[in-house]
């Protein structure tokens, strides 16, 4: 009976023993998977430390770009002037083309354009020049203003 019992002890441990091993070959295999997917990311990383490292000198160029495209503030007030010129300009010279069919309106839209363009050089001007704010300010209006008077002289020809 000893003998029985002895056996089947051996047989239980044999079997633990395969059991064992068999779970220690997964441990190992999945062991070696996680080493290479370590290894493909340690790779990934490198590459991505590479790129960003390259990549510094791009941001500092970007950030000296954006530093030196800061508009000014008289700057940005011709600009706005200079817009509103534009669209009172398109304005008028749609009134012109949609009211007659004279062959002279194509001549006052000429005219209305040359002073657009006349308007915007004034303003440019103005913004490089040395004055301070409040005196680029009243020049700039007054642009402003000859240009819309100039569109009324020449909406009266019609």
């Amino acid at each position: 009976m000893r003998k029985k019992i002895l056996l089947k002890l051996s047989e239980d441990l044999f079997n633990r023993l395969d059991a064992a091993q068999l779970a220690l070959k997964e441990a190992m295999q999945e062991n070696e998977n996680l080493k290479k997917e370590i290894d493909i990311l340690k790779n990934e990383n490198e590459a991505l430390k590479k790129a960003q490292l390259q990549s510094e000198p791009l941001k500092q160029l970007e950030e000296k770009i954006k530093k030196q495209a800061n508009i000014s503030e008289d700057a940005e007030y011709g600009s706005q002037i200079i817009g509103k010129i534009v669209i009172t300009a398109a304005t008028y010279c749609n009134k012109l083309t949609s009211v007659s069919e004279n062959t002279d309106v194509k001549e006052l839209v000429n005219l209305i354009l040359g002073r657009t363009e006349i308007a915007k050089a004034e303003i440019l001007k103005i913004v490089s020049s040395d004055s301070d704010f409040s005196q680029k300010t009243e020049l700039i209006d007054a642009v402003k203003n000859s240009a819309e008077d100039y569109f009324n002289s020449v909406m009266a020809q019609l």
